[in-house]
């Protein structure tokens, strides 16, 4: 849209008047301006028509050296333009021209913030690590944005070239020993979707290839086994080690009951001694699981404590009862909780694991480690029940076992 100056065109009003055809007046010569507005006059005096006036320069920024023409809202009253288009609003302004403005210009609304903070996303960030690059500059600013924007709409259909990559931003290479092969397993899992790589929270933690455990989840591994472990084996070895991260807080015992203070209280003195953890198969519990020959006490330690442990926090439940809280309520509360604990524990563990791991092996961990609990009297003992390996939630006189079932391999869900 090529601007054409008020003072170009011929007014062609009154057009059956002879003294106007072929008339050398122009619009501007109907045009007064006051402090507030414009005045448009006609052939009587009673037909005038009035226009607010906008000046450009309190409304709108451009961006040197472009040339798109239509104004672009990053958010409500924050304008940029180019600077060809400005320079028209300007002049149709300093011409008395009513109807060339700011406010009546083709507008694209864009949102800022959004824009902005894209490059923030994980998805981002674990394409970046497992490439061992650091972005340093990207289209992160107003005017950046402004410059892409100009070298798309400035592009004929038919030489469409790709842009230069240092035209879009700029990206150096991590100086600090860092393998890219750390990041493969969250790389992969992100490209199959499972899960979304924004549920790895605010903060995406690289894998190193040494003997140094990542500081996020503390584990306390007491005589591990030989290294050629299963990935069952592996995953029963990490989750099962896995300390309860700080913040959390235990099932406050007024909460549900005298059964449920008394299944706390068992729970906070289980401890696994040689005689019953070393005798155990591992292949005798996990269904469907490699027949290792490995006892727990081989994958876990001889002495192994479930004290302290992220796994063991959440069968001992987290959710308290509210005064006149239906029991029901409660229940279902839990399980939602539950099942978020859960997810945060798989994905923990999935950031140690040095092997190729399925979601059927999950679930097999998953069963090794309610088996440790499982006895054939849960209502007594507080803990799981042998049948379904369903560990034992009572509020009040409503009792449920919840089941935990793999989705994939850093998710779960939690049926009753």
């Amino acid at each position: 849209m090529k601007y054409v100056s008020v003072n170009n065109i011929k007014n062609p009003y009154p057009v059956n008047e002879p003294e106007f055809i072929n008339s050398a007046i122009t619009k501007s010569d109907f045009i007064i301006a006051d402090r507030e507005k414009y005045v448009l006059s006609g052939k009587y005096p009673n037909n005038i028509a009035d226009y607010p006036i906008i000046n450009p320069e309190n409304l709108v920024k451009f961006v040197p050296g472009t040339s798109f023409r239509f104004i672009i809202e990053f958010n409500p009253n924050n304008l940029y333009t180019s600077e060809l288009y400005y320079n028209d609003l300007k002049k149709a302004y300093d011409e008395n021209n009513p109807w060339f403005n700011v406010v009546n210009s083709p507008t694209v609304k864009l949102d800022f913030n959004f824009l902005q903070n894209y490059k923030n996303k994980n998805g981002f960030k674990i394409v970046e690590k497992y490439s061992e690059v650091e972005i340093t500059d990207t289209l992160d600013t107003e005017e950046k944005m402004c410059r892409h924007i100009d070298w798309l709409v400035d592009k004929k259909a038919e030489s469409v070239e790709l842009r230069e990559i240092d035209q879009l931003g700029n990206w150096r290479v991590v100086p600090d020993g860092s393998y890219g092969l750390g990041a493969k397993d969250e790389y992969e899992s992100m490209l199959e979707g499972n899960p979304n790589s924004e549920d790895y929270g605010a903060e995406v933690v690289l894998e190193k290839y040494d003997i140094t455990l990542p500081t996020l989840a503390t584990v306390n591994v007491n005589q591990p086994s030989p290294l050629n472990l299963s990935p069952v084996e592996e995953l029963v070895r990490i989750m099962g080690n896995i300390v309860t991260p700080p913040g959390k807080e235990t099932y406050k015992p007024l909460g549900g009951g005298l059964g449920l203070a008394l299944g706390l209280v068992a729970a906070t003195v289980f401890t696994i001694l040689t005689a019953g953890l070393g005798t155990v198969a591992i292949a005798g519990i996990v269904a469907g699981g490699a027949a290792a020959g490995k006892t727990l006490g081989d994958i876990l330690g001889r002495n192994y404590s479930v004290e302290g442990k992220y796994w063991d926090y959440i069968t001992k439940r987290a959710t308290t009862r509210s005064l006149f809280e239906s029991a029901n309520r409660v229940i279902e509360d839990e399980k939602n909780a539950d099942q978020a604990e859960w997810k945060q524990l798989l994905i923990e563990t999935g950031k140690q694991m040095r092997v190729a791991y399925t979601t059927s092996d999950v679930q097999s961990a998953i069963n090794v480690l309610l088996s440790i609990k499982a006895t054939d009297n849960p209502k007594e003992m507080g803990e799981v029940r042998k049948g379904d390996l369903g560990y034992r939630i009572e509020v009040g006189n409503v009792v449920r076992f919840f089941r935990v079932t793999a989705r994939n391999k850093f998710d779960v869900s939690i049926t009753y």
